[in-house]
């Protein structure tokens, strides 16, 4: 099975005043976890990696929080953060200034490589 190359994902919604400040790219034990970090009224923290599975078990996963309706998938919503996977990949979504509905708004604005 030829795997497929990690592309990172970033939100086509735009707040005036938040922006992307950094964009650190972590390797450990082989895979690699992408951090975007957004500043401003509306600043955020977005995490980002490829799941990875193991075809010869099956294992249930559990996530903290309440049902989150993506549109495209379910995801698990705090008041400060949500988490989903889509397409192969793992987000992790952290804020203290976004209210639920912005999260979910972020996070149904992912696509992968961004803008060009």
């Amino acid at each position: 099975m030829k795997k497929e190359e990690f592309q990172v994902h970033y939100p086509v919604l735009q707040w005036e005043g938040t922006t992307l400040v950094d964009e650190n790219r972590i390797v450990e034990d082989g895979t690699e976890r992408v951090i975007l970090t957004f500043e401003g009224e509306k600043a955020f923290t977005l995490m980002e990696q490829p799941v990875v599975y193991n075809e010869e078990e099956t294992v249930p996963v559990f996530a903290p929080g309440d049902p989150a309706d993506l549109g495209f998938t379910i995801g698990a919503i705090t008041d400060n953060s949500i988490s989903w996977e889509q397409n192969g990949v793992s987000f992790f979504l952290a804020s203290n200034n976004l209210t639920r509905e912005e999260m979910i708004e972020v996070a149904s604005s992912l696509i992968p490589g961004g803008l060009k």
